[in-house]
């Protein structure tokens, strides 16, 4: 206090931390800490435009059904196969939409490009389209091996209006190679095979 002054001078806090603070366990209000950057990064299904030939006719009207997928994927993370078949997660990085979306609309998107269907819709938008026959997508193995391989395999149908099977065919991809741990080849990967599955189900 100043000397017959009746005032106080006013406490200054935040200063004298460390005076204060005899060991870390106490001192946590104390410490300043540095955000880091999230280097994650986010990968979304589809290819490039131009990857299928283009037709001027199309031939029927398709809504892409949601796909199944194989129980061992798990949420947005891109995962391989060791060679013991344990599910190995790549690290920093995701899929940027649910794998089921991302794939239904690729397949649309690939489909349209090859101009031989017109796509009324695909997953999760609703079929608003009552004379539209349904492409379902039933995935085995959608991810890499480590051994250097894309593994896509899967059955596929088109239903119908009338919900009969109209076409059906089961697609594995073969000699598909991407660099085991790099997520970039890995994503390309797959959209080569999607691309492959979209010319095998046209091929009907």
């Amino acid at each position: 206090a100043i000397a017959g002054s009746g005032h106080q001078l006013p406490r200054r806090e935040g200063r004298g931390c460390s005076r204060r603070c005899t060991g870390t366990a106490l001192c946590s209000g104390c410490v300043n800490l540095k955000p880091t950057a999230d280097v994650t990064k986010q990968y979304a299904l589809g290819s490039e435009a131009g990857a299928l030939m283009l037709t001027t006719e199309p031939e029927s009207v398709l809504y892409i059904a949601r796909p199944n997928l194989p129980g061992y994927i798990e949420g947005l993370h891109l995962q391989y196969r060791s060679a013991n078949s344990e599910v190995i997660s790549l690290s920093k990085a995701r899929w940027i939409e649910p794998l089921d979306q991302g794939i239904a609309r690729t397949i649309g998107e690939l489909l349209l490009e090859s101009g031989k269907h017109t796509v009324s819709g695909y997953y999760p938008w609703p079929q608003k389209n009552r004379n539209a026959a349904q492409l379902k997508v039933n995935f085995f193995r959608f991810g890499g091996s480590a051994d250097g391989q894309i593994e896509l395999s899967a059955y596929w149908e088109l239903v119908g209006a009338d919900g009969e099977v109209e076409n059906q065919g089961l697609f594995t991809a073969k000699g598909i190679e991407w660099q085991v741990g790099d997520a970039e080849s890995l994503v390309a990967g797959l959209n080569q095979a999607l691309v492959e599955l979209v010319l095998d189900v046209g091929s009907l």
